[in-house]
C-alpha cells in the first residue's frame, strides 16, 4: 500500500544528500518561504502553485511538516516529492519536529501506527538527517528556530556561518545529526527571538534553548553578511515582523507589497498552518527589495 510513497521518499533522500548542511541560494532573483505546516498537505499544493505563478527561482521551505494536524503521512511525502523532482527549486529545512521523538509525542507516529505505515515512518526518519539546517539568500538567513550561542558564557561573541559549516558538514546524514546532540545545531531549530532582550535569555521551551535577543540578532547578522531573518517555530496569523530595534511591525497584511527596508536588520517569522485556526502564510522576497506576504 505505501511502496509509492516510500519509494518518493527513498527518491528525496538521494536528492537531500546532495545538498550541503547551510544552502546558499546563488543567483536566486526572487525566493518563496514556507513556514510551519504541520500535516495540512493542501498548504503545501498551494505552495507549490504560488511558487509557479510567481516564477519564483527558489522555494525554501522551513520545517515541521508533520504533527497535530490531520494528514502528516501525506504532507512529509509531498514536500519530499517536491524535493526529488524540483532539487533545484525546492529546498526542505529541518524544524524541531523532523525528530523521531517529537513524533511519538505529537501526532505523527499515531498516525502511522493507525495507517499501518510504520516502514514509510522509517524511510521518512532516514530523510530527517539529510535535511539540511539553514538556507542563504538575498540577504536572508532562512532556518526553523534561529540564532544560536556559539558560547553563552560570551553571547555578544556572533556565531560564524562558514565555522559552522566547517565544524558540523560532515555530520549531516548520520545519528548525531538525526539526535542533535551539538548545541549549535540544536538552537538554530529551537530559538526564538525576543525583543525585549539583548542576548540570549532562557526560553520556557526548555533547557539548553534561549532566546535570542535584539543585539544577538544584529552582530548575528554582521558577523555574516546578513540583513535579515526569516523563520518559523511559532505560531503566528501569517507573518510577523520585528524590526531592528527590538520593536514588533506586527502582522503583515495579504498581498500588500512592502520594501524590506521596513524590515531590514529584523525577524520575520512566518506560520504555514491552520491547526492554530488563524492564516497560513507563504513569504516572498526578492531582489528589488520587495516583501509580500501571501496567505495559503
Amino acid at each position: 500500500m505505501w511502496e509509492e510513497a516510500i519509494k518518493v521518499v527513498d527518491d528525496a533522500v538521494e536528492a537531500l544528500r546532495r545538498l550541503p548542511l547551510i544552502v546558499h541560494l546563488d543567483g536566486a532573483k526572487s525566493i518563496a518561504v514556507l513556514g510551519d505546516v504541520h500535516g495540512y498537505d493542501d498548504v503545501v499544493d498551494r505552495f507549490e502553485q504560488l511558487v509557479d505563478e510567481f516564477s519564483v527561482d527558489k522555494a525554501v521551505m522551513l520545517g515541521d511538516y508533520v504533527d497535530r494536524g490531520p494528514n502528516s503521512s501525506q504532507t512529509i511525502v509531498k514536500v519530499l516529492s517536491l524535493a526529488s523532482s524540483e532539487p533545484n527549486r525546492f529546498i526542505p529545512l529541518r524544524g524541531d519536529h523532523e525528530d523521531p521523538r517529537m513524533n511519538e509525542g505529537y501526532g505523527f507516529y499515531e498516525e502511522v501506527l493507525y495507517m499501518q505505515a510504520t516502514d514509510l515512518f522509517s524511510h521518512v526518519v532516514e530523510a530527517y538527517q539529510d535535511l539540511p539546517v539553514a538556507a542563504v539568500g538575498l540577504g536572508a538567513f532562512l532556518v526553523h528556530g534561529g540564532v544560536p550561542c556559539a558560547d553563552c558564557a560570551r553571547p555578544d561573541v556572533p556565531v560564524s556561518l562558514s565555522s559552522v559549516e566547517l565544524q558540523y558538514s560532515s555530520i549531516k546524514g548520520t545519528s548525531r545529526y538525526l539526535e542533535l546532540t551539538d548545541d549549535v545545531l540544536f538552537q538554530m531549530l529551537w530559538n526564538d527571538p525576543n525583543g525585549d532582550a539583548e542576548y540570549f535569555e532562557p526560553n520556557p521551551r526548555g533547557p539548553g534553548i534561549y532566546y535570542y535577543g535584539r543585539l544577538a540578532w544584529s552582530s548575528f547578522l554582521r558577523e555574516n553578511g546578513l540583513n535579515l531573518i526569516i523563520r518559523g517555530h511559532e505560531v503566528v496569523d501569517g507573518a510577523f515582523a520585528i524590526r531592528r530595534d527590538g520593536k514588533p511591525m506586527g502582522p503583515l497584511r495579504c498581498n500588500e507589497w512592502r520594501s524590506r527596508r521596513e524590515v531590514s536588520g529584523g525577524v520575520i517569522t512566518v506560520f504555514s498552518s491552520r491547526y492554530h485556526g488563524g492564516r497560513a502564510g507563504a513569504l516572498i522576497i526578492d531582489d528589488d527589495d520587495g516583501l509580500v506576504l501571501k496567505c495559503l
